[in-house]
């Protein structure tokens, strides 16, 4: 049942044409590019790009958007040695551009008469000390000594460059240590030209505050320029914020940026935008002379349009609640047409149009959108559900109380009605997401459906610190992380079973880095209420983490943990980098545990794993270490998903025989 992930990523338009990314079985679960011919209604997907080139960026060590199609041309980053590359489609014929080990690419954007190339690169020094920039490559007819030119650097992150649709300007967001990008960043936008030297003019910033985060730039139609931002509004946006206390924005607000005005689009609750981890997710689009844009409320998704109508915008929903749980990325073009990558708790994330925009609906009065919106959403690609759809296991979210009198929020799946379980209290799953800045969905996932239909719950929480829930949420883990992250979990494990959803007695917890490293915590803090854990690549040690880290997360731990990393202090008690991590606590162990890891992940270095795995051996701990060759952080080998899985599954099995015998 369970095979990997394979949904679609990164689409892209280009004329008729529809791009994406897609895992291909054939190849490993190596990424390929895909193509459709949205103007013929009998096309087929047909995979463009060569085995041996794998469009995939390492920059900031998480990537993302690796790829850009311009005409005949795809541009991209190949993952074998990160070099940018021109592959002629209708030929796959490829070309390498760039030619410098040191560097990496990604965000790939075209300017001018289609002459250069810009993106952002890093260059490799030691991980910890990499250095950012904006580049522009120039994209000579024989594409001989091809030699980058700098245009922008300085700041410690560069993301999201965009260009108007002029291709004059460009616009990108960056921040700085010891800032995260969702804590504070800039927002810039600059004028560019090719003649005499590429170069950028007028560089102008827009937003600098260091209480403002900004993300999702956006290009309008028209030229203006579309952003999110939360936090406290910078001097500028004064005055300009209706309905916002003290002008602070507690969730990402959308505000427009036109002849040198600001203007505010959005004014609910909801978040517009989201924290960047990966490059080139968009969660906004110009349609038919308006703007569409991802509105997360509540633990759902949906698309809404925002009507310039006098003064003020209207906004109208064109999505339900119910038909999509997690839209990932919007796509418009100049017909009129939207389309999304989405997906709901019966649909794995896929590419959806939408076609006959109507901003003639009625506007409920409590979320300022529509219910409803005209025109009709058509499924165009995306993998099946694995499942019948008797045997889904449906989500529901809710709010649940915490023992500092506050709450937190958590997706419950009972067991699949297809399951072997006949037990009036199930097994349960508890599941803890990364970051720890992520969020769980209530997303079609063959990973959870795959432990329903053995027969467990599945508890997927959304903790203090988790996204989509405001930025006072999301901001308050700050200082706080390892406990009250940890405490949340608890109170859910203790709301669920005061409900009856669960039997106490058969409890697990899994999770991936940042929830890897919470699976520890639960471990040696509450052991007493699991059967067995299953940690992927977690952090059994905040010291070793901060010494042996990327430079992206390099000082998110001070953030978290609240104060600055001292080696010699943190190797005393009383010292959160000692009293947080997990391998100094052990002894306090009393369930078994299994550990994976893949071998080359610069995220959570394999380090942090052997020095676990060293600790538990050395107290006698019940463990499983299965350590994956060449797998980076995430398991994105089909194969070695579904054996990761088993043998988790096969581990748990036998610690609740060995609990219950």
């Amino acid at each position: 049942m369970f095979s990997g992930n394979l949904q679609p990523s990164f689409p892209q338009l280009c004329g008729s044409h529809l791009y994406w990314l897609q895992p291909v079985l054939e190849r490993n679960g190596d990424v390929g590019l895909h193509v459709l011919d949205l103007s013929c209604s009998d096309a087929e997907p047909e995979l463009v790009s060569p085995p041996e080139m794998v469009p995939k960026s390492k920059v900031n060590e998480y990537g993302g958007r690796p790829y850009l199609v311009a005409g005949e041309y795809a541009f991209f980053a190949n993952a074998s040695d990160q070099q940018i590359y021109r592959l002629t489609i209708s030929t796959g014929e490829s070309f390498k551009i760039s030619d410098d080990a040191q560097y990496r690419y990604t965000n790939f954007l075209m300017s001018g008469d289609d002459a250069s190339l810009i993106c952002v690169a890093e260059r490799v020094v030691d991980g910890a000390n990499n250095e950012s920039m904006i580049v522009a490559f120039r994209l000579d007819k024989d594409l001989a000594g091809v030699a980058f030119t700098v245009l922008a650097s300085g700041a410690d992150f560069y993301a999201d460059l965009v260009v108007d649709t002029e291709r004059q300007r460009i616009a990108w967001f960056e921040w700085d240590h010891p800032n995260m990008p969702w804590d504070a960043s800039r927002l810039v936008m600059a004028r560019y030209i090719e003649q005499p030297t590429i170069a950028l003019l007028n560089t102008e910033v827009l937003i600098d505050s260091p209480d403002t985060s900004v993300c999702q730039p956006h290009f309008r139609a028209d030229g203006a320029l579309v952003f999110a931002i939360d936090g406290r509004a910078p001097p500028l946006l004064e005055g300009r914020l209706e309905g916002q206390d003290n002008f602070l924005l507690e969730s990402w607000q959308l505000i427009l940026w036109k002849d040198n005005q600001f203007e505010q689009l959005s004014f609910d609750t909801a978040d517009y935008g989201a924290p960047f981890w990966v490059f080139g997710e968009h969660r906004l689009a110009s349609i038919a002379g308006g703007l569409a844009a991802v509105r997360t409320s509540n633990g759902f998704d949906c698309v809404t349009r925002f009507e310039q109508t006098g003064l003020s915008p209207a906004a109208t929903s064109i999505s339900k609640k119910a038909q999509f749980n997690v839209v990932q990325e919007l796509l418009g073009e100049s017909g009129g047409r939207l389309y999304a990558l989405a997906g709901s708790a019966d649909q794995p994330l896929g590419i959806w149009s939408f076609t006959g925009v109507s901003t003639d609906t009625g506007v409920s009065t409590d979320t300022g959108v529509s219910t409803d919106g005209v025109g009709q959403w058509r499924r165009i690609l995306g993998p099946d559900p694995s499942l019948h759809s008797n045997c889904v296991s449906h989500a529901r979210h809710f709010a649940y109380p915490t023992r500092d009198g506050m709450q937190a929020y958590a997706y419950y799946y009972p067991p699949s009605d297809c399951s072997d379980n006949r037990d009036n209290l199930p097994p349960m799953l508890v599941m803890i997401h990364g970051g720890p800045t992520a969020n769980a969905t209530g997303l079609y996932d063959p990973l959870k459906q795959f432990w329903t239909t053995h027969g467990f719950a599945v508890l997927d929480v959304n903790h203090l610190g988790s996204t989509g829930y405001g930025r006072e949420f999301r901001q308050s883990l700050l200082g706080k992380w390892g406990e009250r992250d940890i405490d949340d979990v608890i109170d859910a494990i203790d709301y669920a079973v005061s409900r009856k959803w669960v039997d106490k007695d058969k409890l697990f917890v899994r999770g991936k880095s940042a929830g890897g490293y919470a699976v520890l915590r639960l471990l040696t803090e509450y052991g007493e209420y699991f059967a067995a854990g299953g940690s992927y690549y977690g952090i059994g040690s905040l010291a070793v983490l901060s010494e042996d880290t990327h430079k992206f997360e390099l000082r998110y731990s001070e953030q978290l943990l609240g104060q600055a990393y001292d080696r010699e202090k943190a190797l005393k008690s009383g010292d959160p980098y000692y009293d947080r991590s997990p391998v100094n606590f052990l002894d306090k162990m009393r369930s078994p545990v299994i550990v994976f890891q893949g071998s080359e992940d610069r995220v959570v270095p394999p380090s942090l794993a052997h020095n676990l795995v060293n600790v538990l051996k050395q107290n006698d701990i019940f463990h499983n270490y299965i350590e994956y060759a060449g797998e980076g952080h995430g398991f994105r080998n089909p194969k070695n998903c579904s054996d990761a899985l088993q043998r988790e599954l096969e581990f748990y099995s036998a610690a609740l025989a060995a609990r219950t015998s």
